[in-house]
């Protein structure tokens, strides 16, 4: 792009980077052992609400819940507690391969130290999308929607696919979500 020139060749040293976007279940894990801020996305899916959370909930309360925080398709007036509960803990339990939304460049870092990692400079990030042959996607010069998330999947209840969909777009060094879908990984230290 005009805004990226000139172009030129930089030497990277090594460096480890994760195959796969963060989880919400594994930022998750982080989330509780830092008592860390919880992203957006969890406030409005419900995401951070348990089992046992829920069932201090009345049946009227679940099934409120049921249809406007976790939209369950499906006609929940005759489901009992227990059951509207399994539903619910179903539909709960599809978020934890998600890639985590909703967190900044702050939160990122910090998850990063707490697993003992940093994240990549735009160097490093580079090498490992484009490849050393400096692809334009990190599967090759060619778009395609197939390959990446680019947020035209109606399928994709939550916008984001979960960690690992596209074996076929994944860059030249094995990486995963490098051009699509939300990006959040970090790199081991050297």
């Amino acid at each position: 792009y005009v805004d990226e020139r000139p172009q030129s060749l930089v030497h990277v040293g090594e460096f480890l980077i994760d195959k796969y976007e963060v989880s919400n279940e594994n930022y998750k894990d982080f989330v509780i052992a830092q008592n860390h801020v919880v992203p957006d996305a969890w406030k409005n899916n419900g995401y951070l609400l348990t089992r046992d959370i829920l069932g201090y909930a009345n049946l009227e309360k679940l099934r409120e819940l049921a249809q406007e925080t976790y939209q369950l398709d499906m006609d929940i007036r005759n489901l009992g507690k227990e059951q509207l509960l399994d539903e619910i803990e179903k539909k709960r339990k599809q978020l934890d391969a998600l890639a985590v939304t909703g967190v900044d460049w702050h939160d990122a870092s910090s998850y990063c130290q707490w697993m003992g990692k940093r994240l990549p400079n735009e160097m490093e990030w580079e090498k490992a999308a484009r490849g050393v042959n400096g692809l334009e996607f990190p599967w090759g010069n060619e778009w395609d929607a197939e390959k990446v998330n680019a947020g035209s999947d109606p399928d994709l209840e939550y916008g984001v696919a979960p960690v690992g969909s596209y074996e076929n777009g994944k860059s030249p060094c094995g990486i995963y979500d490098m051009a699509g879908n939300c990006l959040g990984r970090g790199v081991g230290w050297d």
